[in-house]
């Protein structure tokens, strides 16, 4: 299996700004059909811990970014990012999806930082 690694330093708390810049990243990387291309935890925002700007809306628009991404590359595509906030507390989560958009695996931290 072809494994690609991102590594990234973050914008901080810019989703679009990360996303984009991922895709810079990924650009001049030949990544071989059906690879694994692993991004970072809290890859589109940085570690904050302010939940109002790390938390995906109802939209899940950072797991959408995975699964664009995903088909766009012909591969399987994992990354950390945060889930929804209830009650001001977020889920810190990794996520992963295949080329056809099917989730893989999704693993919730049972011990976030505090």
């Amino acid at each position: 299996m072809d494994i690609v690694a991102v590594q990234l330093n973050p914008i901080w708390q810019d989703k679009t700004a990360n996303h984009q810049r991922v895709r810079d990243l990924l650009a001049g990387v030949q990544v071989p059909s059906r690879a694994l291309i692993v991004l970072p935890e809290m890859f589109d925002t940085g570690f904050s811990m302010n939940v109002s700007e790390t938390a995906q809306s109802e939209m899940r628009e950072s797991e959408a970014f995975l699964k664009e991404l995903a088909a766009e590359r012909d591969a399987a595509v994992l990354g950390g990012v945060v889930g929804s906030a209830t009650h001001g507390v977020a889920s810190n989560l990794s996520v992963a999806f295949a080329p056809d958009g099917s989730e893989l695996v999704r693993y919730r931290k049972m011990q976030p930082f505090t």
